[in-house]
Formats: structure tokens, C-alpha cells, sequence
């Protein structure tokens, strides 16, 4: 039977406050996000899996310094929002599906960074 996981919480170390407080310039802004994902069946029960979400502006001012941006985890979005980053973690999730949790994990895991991988 194929399972599918839920995004059950999102959390950032650089908006400590959590929703709905903002980076000081939403355009521009590279935040670390952890999401909890779990089984529906599981409770409370959820592993982190981290993104990094940026924006095209920020991306932009980095390369005036840089070479290059290496991109693995990352979520692009035109402005930083709660309601968009959730939009794309659960686009990732209903591409996600297996047989056991650990089969799910992998596959999100190739979207972020997974905790135990």
C-alpha cells in the first residue's frame, strides 16, 4: 500500500518567531527553513528536512561577489511568504510516495536535507 507524508509544522532559525513574521527585506533573503514531515498515521511524530529558501534578488546579489551559486535544497521564490514556501513543500511531498517511511524520506530527501540521511 503506498503512503504519501504530511507537512505537519515549519519553523526557521532566522525568523525565530515563526508565522507570520518576515525577513526585513522579502525580496531579498536567504532563510533556513526546517520542515516537519511525517506520516498522517504517525501523530505528532516527524522528521526535519531543511530548505534553504531565496529569492532571485538575493541570488543576484551574491553573484556580484561570487562565481557561482550552488542551488541543492533550495526554494526560489519572487518574495518570501509562509503561504508559497508551504505551496512548494507540499508540491514536493505529492510527488513523494512508498511502501515504508523510509522510502518516502529518500525521496524528499532528494529535495532537502534530511536529518538522519
Amino acid at each position: 500500500m503506498s503512503m504519501t507524508a504530511l507537512l505537519k509544522g515549519l519553523s526557521s532559525p532566522d525568523l525565530p518567531a515563526g508565522e507570520p513574521s518576515l525577513p526585513e527585506y522579502p525580496r531579498c533573503c536567504w532563510i533556513v527553513l526546517h520542515a516537519d514531515i511525517g506520516l498522517p498515521s504517525s501523530g505528532a511524530a516527524a522528521d526535519v528536512f531543511t530548505f534553504y529558501v531565496t529569492t532571485p534578488e538575493f541570488v543576484n546579489s551574491e553573484l556580484c561577489t561570487q562565481r557561482f551559486q550552488l542551488g541543492k535544497s533550495m526554494i526560489i521564490v519572487k518574495e518570501f511568504s509562509w503561504g508559497d514556501v508551504r505551496a512548494a513543500i507540499v508540491a514536493v511531498l505529492a510527488k513523494c510516495s512508498g511502501d515504508t517511511w523510509d522510502a518516502i524520506a529518500t525521496q524528499i530527501g532528494g529535495y532537502a536535507e534530511y536529518e538522519y540521511a
